[in-house]
């Protein structure tokens, strides 16, 4: 089985890919499952159709079960970056970002001296965008237009992403962060910059029987840590709401899920 993985990753991603299987094979399983929302593909060069087929066939060889995302499970790309996305979770997460105030989202617009909460205005606008580009309405509905006419569940979903979207802050929701960044897109730079941030890990087991057996990280996100104690009730929501989803799932492959965090200081902050 582990060979067959391998050579299967390799087929459709390259060699370089097939060197880190073991994390791609997770990547999968996480959103197959209905575990996490969604994941941003960035081992190497693919595109839409490589990933369906990848997908047809995976799930074939593993006999992933995947009722829990019965509602939908789409590629889509942002720019030349390839999301895997699973809608049963991603549905009422961006229903949930666009109905909320502007705690969930924090400007670290270049201009500033450190990075603030987003004011209302400035949430209003990123609103507006992410509904523009992820048209959450027409998601839901072909997610319940493949449940019902019983289709393939792996479909491609087409986003029109904005000119005046933040792609960043569109990542963050697509892979399911409980805190969202967002920066002046006519900024050259960001102010994180020498800023104390808290990073944190969600780390787990995953157990494949008579394949591997490792420690994986599932999420991985930073908040500035002076803005912490604004984001630990949501925090914890979420991850609470994560150990939920692993605890449904009809085989303990995921175990020993954990939440970590330590702070870290860097000269500059890609996003």
């Amino acid at each position: 089985m582990e060979t067959a993985i391998r050579e299967m990753i390799g087929k459709y991603f390259g060699k370089h890919a097939k060197r880190s299987w073991k994390s791609i094979t997770s990547d999968f399983l996480y959103v197959l499952s209905g575990v996490k929302n969604g994941f941003l593909f960035d081992y190497g060069i693919t595109d839409e159709d490589k990933i369906m087929c990848f997908l047809k066939d995976f799930t074939e060889l593993l006999g992933v079960d995947t009722t829990a995302g019965d509602e939908g499970l789409f590629v889509t790309q942002v720019h030349e970056n390839i999301f895997v996305i699973n809608a049963k979770i991603t549905v009422p997460f961006l229903t949930n970002f666009l109905e909320k105030s502007n705690s969930t989202c924090i400007d670290v617009s270049g201009k500033l001296d450190s990075p603030i909460i987003c004011k209302e205005d400035v949430f209003l606008d990123i609103k507006s965008n992410i509904k523009s580009s992820v048209k959450i309405l027409d998601l839901k509905t072909e997610a319940e237009t493949s449940q019902a006419c019983n289709e393939n569940k792996y479909k491609i979903l087409k986003l029109d992403v904005t000119p005046t979207c933040n792609v960043s802050t569109l990542f963050g929701i697509l892979i399911g962060y409980p805190v969202i960044y967002w920066y002046n897109a006519s900024d050259i730079d960001n102010c994180l910059g020498m800023v104390p941030l808290r990073v944190y890990t969600v780390k787990c087991n995953v157990q494949i029987e008579g394949i591997f057996n490792e420690e994986f990280t599932m999420y991985s996100f930073s908040v500035p840590d002076s803005l912490t104690s604004r984001f630990d009730g949501n925090i914890t929501k979420w991850f609470s709401d994560l150990e939920s989803r692993v605890e449904k799932l009809d085989h303990s492959w995921i175990t020993e899920l954990k939440l970590c965090s330590k702070v870290v200081t860097l000269p500059a902050v890609a996003l």
